[in-house]
C-alpha cells in the first residue's frame, strides 16, 4: 500500500496524539509509533505524528478492508455507498 490519506482532510475531532492512541491500543507510545510504520493509522502533521481515531479503531477491529479504503481516501461507509455519502466527521456528532 502506497497511499496514505490519513487525516486528509484534517478533522480535529478525529486526530489524536500518540499517547492517546497507545492507551486505546494497550501499547506503549514506542509500540504505537512502530505500528504507524506498518499500518496506515497516522501521518506527520507539522512534524508531529498524529493518529486518526477512526483508523486506529478500524485497526483494532481487524477491519483491513476498511482501513485500506480509508488510506486511499475513501470516506463513505460501505453499507451507505448506494444511498448517501456520510462525511467521517458525522461520526462524532
Amino acid at each position: 500500500m502506497t497511499a496514505n490519506r490519513v487525516l486528509v482532510p484534517y478533522i480535529q475531532e478525529e486526530a489524536i496524539w500518540t499517547a492517546e492512541a497507545a492507551k486505546l491500543c494497550g501499547l506503549s507510545e514506542r509500540g504505537m509509533r512502530e505500528r504507524a510504520t506498518l499500518y496506515p493509522i497516522a501521518r506527520k502533521i507539522g512534524g508531529w505524528l498524529t493518529f486518526s481515531r477512526v483508523a486506529v479503531q478500524m485497526h483494532l477491529e481487524g477491519d483491513a478492508a476498511a482501513l485500506e479504503a480509508y488510506a486511499y481516501g475513501e470516506r463513505v461507509r460501505s453499507h451507505e455507498r448506494k444511498d448517501t455519502h456520510v462525511h467521517i466527521s458525522t461520526i462524532y456528532q
